[in-house]
């Protein structure tokens, strides 16, 4: 094979890796789960879920804790400060009731589940 083609090849399986590696990415993302569904045995994973927040608290860390609630059952969620910055987030834009979705790690604390939060996005 020609160098010249040898790299266009190189090329082009590069181009195609990244295109399923962004689909996948994309479809695994978008999965939304019930909070019902959640299980002791999802710990560790990174779950998504939308609901409407029932509770919010912005501890004086700059930590955000909320309740969310879908139409199954409730959660909460905990978004630490570092994340509030690197989404750039506004605590002060989220209200009781307004329905958001969460994507983070499914946690246990206090003999309950939460979710660590990486990203939200209003609805």
């Amino acid at each position: 094979m020609k160098e010249k083609d040898l790299r266009n090849f190189s090329l082009l399986c590069s181009i195609l890796g990244l295109l399923v590696l962004f689909f996948a990415s994309k479809k695994l993302e978008s999965v939304v789960t019930k909070i019902s569904d959640l299980t002791f045995n999802d710990i560790g994973k990174r779950v998504k879920v939308c609901g409407n927040i029932t509770s919010y608290y912005l501890s004086k860390k700059n930590h955000l804790f909320l309740g969310l609630e879908d139409s199954t059952d409730s959660i909460d969620i905990v978004i630490f400060n570092s994340t509030i910055s690197k989404l750039n987030l506004d605590p002060h834009i989220l209200n009781k009731n307004q329905e958001i979705c969460v994507l983070g790690t499914l946690t246990e604390y206090k003999s309950g589940l939460e979710i660590i939060a990486d990203n939200v996005e209003l609805c």
